[in-house]
């Protein structure tokens, strides 16, 4: 199983992807889950780990847990879109999204608080 660990930077999260083009990933499987992460560029999260509030120009955040999808990319003004999959299905940004999008940043933060701690 292959892992790459993400940077913690207080107050936020930063994911350091070293440069344009440059992939990062953790992967995790076992009977009960199959999770994957990878970014490219500079990501950070928000201090209460439930937005994303910066990718580089390039950059994207995929996460992938089961059934469940997220991809977020920014725009050239750097506005973030995110595109979120239950299912197989697009899930729109409704009330419903906006929590599932919560959950899966949280979700990221706390994997990578646990790849620290194995460190």
């Amino acid at each position: 199983m292959k892992k790459t660990f993400f940077w913690w930077l207080l107050p936020a999260l930063l994911f350091t992807g070293c440069g344009p083009g440059v992939k990062r990933k953790i992967e995790i499987n076992n009977d009960h889950v199959s999770i994957k992460i990878e970014y490219a560029g500079d990501v950070e999260l928000a201090g209460n780990d439930s937005s994303i509030a910066f990718i580089s120009t390039g950059g994207y955040v995929k996460y992938k847990r089961d059934d469940v999808r997220m991809v977020a990319e920014p725009d050239a003004n750097g506005v973030i879109s995110y595109k979120l999959y239950n299912g197989g299905r697009e899930q729109p940004l409704d009330e419903k999204g906006k929590k599932m999008l919560i959950a899966i940043i949280q979700d990221m933060a706390r994997i990578e608080a646990d790849q620290q701690k194995k460190k």
